[in-house]
C-alpha cells in the first residue's frame, strides 16, 4: 500500500507544480501566430524537452549537487523556501517579476527555438518542479518506487 501512496504523492505533486491548466493561455499567447501544424510540433517538442529536463535534474541532480558540495538538506530547506514564496505571489496575486513583458513575448516569438524557451523551461519545468522532482525521486526507496516516479511524472 506504502507503493500506491508515493505514485499518488509524485503524481499529485508534479501535476499541481507545472500547473497544465494554466499553461494552456501562455502557449495560445505564444503561438497564435503560426499555422496549426507548427503548433502542434512546438508544443510536443516543448513538453518532450521539459521531461527529459525534468528527468536530468532529477536523477542526476544530487551528484550534481554533490560535486558542488552542497548539502542536500541545504537544497530541501531552500527548494521549500522558493515554493513557499511562489505559493504566496499566486495566493495573493502579485505580479511576479520573472512574467514576461509585451517586449519580451515579442522577442520571444521571433525567436527560433521557442520551445525550448521559454515554453519547456522555465515554464513547464521550471525551479519548482525541479526541486520538487529531485527531493521526490530522492524519497524512492527500491527500484519499484524509482519506476513509478517515472510513471508518475510522465502522467502528470
Amino acid at each position: 500500500m506504502p507503493e500506491i501512496n508515493y505514485f499518488l504523492a509524485v503524481f499529485v505533486s508534479v501535476f499541481l507544480i507545472t500547473d497544465p491548466f494554466a499553461n494552456i493561455p501562455i502557449f495560445s499567447a505564444f503561438l497564435e501566430n503560426f499555422p496549426q501544424d507548427i503548433k502542434k510540433k512546438t508544443i510536443f517538442k516543448s513538453h518532450a524537452i521539459a521531461l527529459i529536463a525534468f528527468f536530468l535534474f532529477s536523477f542526476f541532480g544530487p551528484i550534481f549537487f554533490q560535486y558542488l558540495n552542497i548539502e542536500f538538506f541545504s537544497f530541501k530547506i531552500a527548494g521549500g523556501i522558493l515554493l513557499l514564496i511562489i505559493s504566496l505571489e499566486m495566493l495573493f496575486g502579485f505580479k511576479t517579476r520573472t512574467e514576461l513583458t509585451p517586449k519580451e513575448r515579442e522577442d520571444a516569438e521571433e525567436k527560433e527555438n521557442l520551445a525550448i524557451t521559454p515554453l519547456a523551461i522555465p515554464l513547464i519545468t521550471g525551479p519548482g518542479a525541479i526541486t520538487a522532482g529531485i527531493v521526490l525521486f530522492s524519497k524512492a526507496e527500491n527500484t519499484l518506487q524509482a519506476f513509478q516516479f517515472t510513471i508518475a511524472a510522465i502522467a502528470a
